[in-house]
């Protein structure tokens, strides 16, 4: 549930709020006027770049289950990360290049034009070699099974031993907008046309 869900009434409310009072005169002299259309548009975009601001810092709040007792809740590991730690409910030990499914033990319910990312984490990544497979997994927000994190040990010689507790993954929440395909004739022209692999160079 969002934290800032009127956004907009509050747009609304607020365009019309500005555009009379500069429309009746910002000052009751001799140099006060009403404005033009043009002054009108730039209260409008400015009020509206607020209202986005507003949105994109918008504290979203997810509800979840335990649904293990050794699950953990996702946890930023500063207050500023963009993701949110996953943990492992069980022990896995991951042969070179093995790959398993690892619980965490929760599961969440994200709103529509919502979406749960899970990426890998950098520190087991570059230290052991461990990966997420499907990086990033996609939680869509009708799923309400536990997430599972698909890890890969990409390590040729060692195996990794993964414990009841580890942060195995991070979990990204980002709003996704709708979509609908439209099949067209033909596709408007682009500096970079059907350029693909390697069009850009090395």
């Amino acid at each position: 549930m969002g934290g800032f869900r009127p956004v907009a009434l509050v747009k609304e409310f607020a365009v019309i709020f500005f555009a009379r009072a500069v429309a009746s005169g910002v000052s009751s002299g001799p140099k006060s006027r009403a404005p033009t259309e043009t002054g009108l548009f730039a209260i409008d975009s400015i009020v509206a770049e607020t209202i986005l601001i507003y949105e994109r810092t918008a504290l979203i709040k997810v509800p979840f289950l335990k649904l293990h007792p050794n699950a953990q809740i996702p946890t930023q590991a500063n207050e500023f990360d963009a993701g949110f730690d996953l943990s492992a409910v069980e022990a896995v030990r991951l042969a070179p290049f093995e790959r398993a499914a690892i619980g965490t033990g929760i599961a969440i319910a994200l709103e529509k034009n919502q979406v749960g990312l899970v990426h890998p984490r950098s520190g087991l990544a570059i230290k052991h070699g461990i990966g997420v497979l499907n990086a990033p997994g996609t939680i869509d927000a009708g799923y309400r099974g536990e997430i599972k994190v698909i890890l890969i040990n990409l390590n040729s010689q060692d195996s990794f031993e993964i414990k009841v507790g580890d942060r195995i993954a991070q979990l990204i929440i980002q709003e996704v907008a709708s979509v609908e395909f439209e099949l067209v004739e033909q596709l408007p022209q682009s500096a970079r046309g059907t350029g693909g692999f390697g069009s850009s160079g090395r």
